[in-house]
Parts: C-alpha cells; structure tokens; sequence
C-alpha cells in the first residue's frame, strides 16, 4: 500500500492511501473492502471508472435506486382514476391467480 501526498476537493493537503487488487482471467476485479466501505459501495451499485486526461483513474459509485425512489416519478395515465390500495392489492392478487399468467 502506497501514501500519496494529495490535495482533496476542499483544497486540503491530506493523505490518500492506493490499494491493489488483480484482474482475474474472466476481467473481473474485487473492490477492497476499505475502499467498499470509504464510498458506501453495495451489491448492485454501479461502479463508474473515469480516466482522466493523465490516465488517472476515478472510481465513483452510483447507488441503486430503490423501488421506492421510483414512487411518484410517472403521472397516471390522462382520464385514470387513482386507485386506493385494497383495489390495487386485489387486482394484483387476481392477476397472480389467473391462469393467463
């Protein structure tokens, strides 16, 4: 593990510590588990690499989004009533028992 001397986004002279870990034979790479925890990285995060200019490279995390993120973010369908949730609980049940399905 090797300390390099940087200075972060604040403009503060701190340490950065790098970590190793070896591309295997299918491409694959397993992220340290201190670098996991630095950047809250989870199991079906999105792992972004951005080469800079000098071929630096930028790990950046993007979370994924929870179903419930998602709420809200469509408008219904113009001339659809809102449905209350009975209605929706029910119909979804009909439409798992249906032998359509």
């Amino acid at each position: 593990m090797a300390d390099k001397k940087k200075v972060n986004q604040k403009g503060v002279t701190g340490y950065s510590k790098s970590y190793s870990s070896t591309l295997s034979s299918k491409n694959q790479v397993t992220i340290p588990m201190t670098i996991r925890e630095a950047t809250g990285a989870e199991p079906g995060d999105q792992i972004i690499f951005v080469l800079g200019e000098d071929y630096e490279v930028r790990v950046e995390v993007k979370k994924k989004d929870s179903l419930l993120s998602l709420f809200g973010s469509m408008p219904p369908k113009e001339g659809t009533k809102p449905m209350e949730w009975d209605a929706i609980r029910k119909q979804a049940r009909e439409e798992l028992v249906s032998p359509d399905n």
